[in-house]
């Protein structure tokens, strides 16, 4: 494989890994935290707004059991994950 083709695969590679990873970060997050109490949910199931509020509700529901919540930076995270694979 010439020099050039390398050099164009490896930029493509590391540019895919950059922009995926806030959606890895967020469904990380998501697989780790979401199902410490139940199930996980299917991203799918809900629209955007509707997730949006689902964790304001799960942010709640974790301070009421004196369980350690999301940082707003998780928060955004999972909501980022969620929003992208969301109907």
């Amino acid at each position: 494989m010439k020099l050039k083709n390398i050099f164009i695969l490896f930029l493509i590679a590391s540019n895919s890994s950059v922009m995926a990873e806030p959606i890895d970060e967020g469904k990380e997050i998501f697989l780790n935290r979401c199902g410490m109490c139940h199930k996980y949910p299917e991203p799918s199931a809900l629209n955007a707004t509707q997730w949006k509020f689902v964790l304001k509700k799960m942010q709640k529901r974790m301070e009421f059991l004196k369980m350690v919540p999301l940082t707003d930076e998780e928060n955004e995270k999972v909501y980022e994950y969620l929003r992208r694979m969301s109907k």
